[in-house]
């Protein structure tokens, strides 16, 4: 995205294990994999704001498991975190119907779509 690499930035994943609240690479983290969740939420059809707050609930799950997150170089870091997202965008269409108290026909395709690539 945006000209950025494909290939992970290890030593990025290194220091946030090795420290949780750097801020700075944090901020690398987020400009590195925020656009790429937000583009996964919207090619799942997701509107813009429910977009960003799929990547929010994301970028905050992340937060908790990078303290223990182990790089494998045989294993897709990007895999991982798609998998991450798309476990993230099932609770969000879980949240929204018990909120709303049924579901509209895109929620019914998100809640299908998140079923059928969630597993």
């Amino acid at each position: 995205m945006g000209g950025s690499s494909s290939a992970t930035n290890t030593t990025l994943l290194a220091r946030l294990r090795l420290d949780p609240l750097d801020q700075g690479a944090w901020a690398q983290f987020v400009a590195l994999y925020g656009p790429r969740i937000v583009a996964w939420c919207r090619n799942w059809r997701l509107q813009e704001a429910d977009a960003q707050d799929v990547t929010q609930d994301v970028l905050v799950k992340l937060a908790d498991k990078m303290r223990t997150f182990r790089y494998d170089a045989d294993r897709s870091f990007r895999g991982w975190l798609k998998t991450v997202t798309q476990h993230a965008l099932s609770k969000f269409v879980t949240r929204r119907r018990k909120d709303i108290g049924r579901a509209s026909a895109s929620d019914e395709m998100l809640a299908e779509f998140a079923d059928s690539h969630a597993a």
